[in-house]
């Protein structure tokens, strides 16, 4: 499955048909017959898998690094919310994050950028990596952002 915007999975009719959220919510023993009750967390989570689970991983070290996009955060918000600016493409910011980070890394890429946004999964000590070689901060700051 290709990668959407994030603005753009819920208005795909596509993705709606592949979304078993409600399922996941099941199998995780959250959601019986009804909704009554459920946490939307629970949901959030599910969709967080979901998304996971078909989006799959990339290799940062394939991919093309725009320093006007490197630009579009500073050092605190790249490493608070895990997240890489790397490129435009058809019209989409992409972004890396990794799957313990993709929710709060979503929520932020979404309100503080004006544009459709990709968010692409990486292994969380590659992401490290290119956060400290494009955002560099002392250890004691990249471990503290690490418990966030």
């Amino acid at each position: 499955m290709q990668n959407l915007p994030m603005n753009d999975w819920l208005s795909q009719g596509a993705v709606l048909a592949s979304i078993r959220i409600g399922q996941l919510l099941i199998e995780q023993g959250i959601l019986a017959h009804r909704l009554n009750g459920v946490d939307f967390r629970a949901v959030e989570d599910a969709w967080a898998k979901e998304y996971i689970r078909h989006a799959g991983l990339i290799d940062l070290c394939q991919q093309n690094m725009d320093p006007g996009c490197l630009r579009l955060l500073n050092c605190r918000q790249a490493w608070q919310f895990h997240l890489l600016p790397l490129h435009r493409q058809a019209g989409n910011l992409h972004l890396a994050t990794d799957s313990a980070d993709l929710l709060r890394a979503a929520k932020f890429a979404v309100r503080k950028f004006n544009e459709s946004i990709c968010v692409e999964m990486a292994e969380p000590e590659q992401l490290r990596e290119f956060l400290m070689c494009h955002y560099p901060v002392p250890q004691s700051i990249a471990q503290y952002a690490d418990m966030l």
